[in-house]
């Protein structure tokens, strides 16, 4: 049986989990769900479900990117 959306967002990467072993197996899932989501859907969606400690190490390493357009689905808009 396919995973739905739902089932994505409510999984977290386990302690014995590496990073890239979790974003495999989530990207893995993702693909299976019907009907098919966007890369900015998956993106979106995996940040959600990481440890702060990822979430952290993202928004550091985007720091840089600060110059570039940013788009937020949450608020629908888009900064410079």
């Amino acid at each position: 049986m396919a995973p739905d959306r739902t089932q994505l967002q409510n999984m977290s990467k386990r302690e014995h989990e590496s990073f890239k072993e979790y974003a495999q197996h989530w990207r893995d899932l993702a693909a299976q769900v019907a009907p098919p989501m966007v890369e900015r859907e998956m993106v979106t969606m995996i940040v959600n479900t990481l440890p702060v400690f990822y979430y952290e190490k993202l928004v550091g390493y985007t720091c840089p990117l600060a110059s570039r357009t940013w788009y937020s689905p949450e608020k629908g808009s888009r900064w410079v």
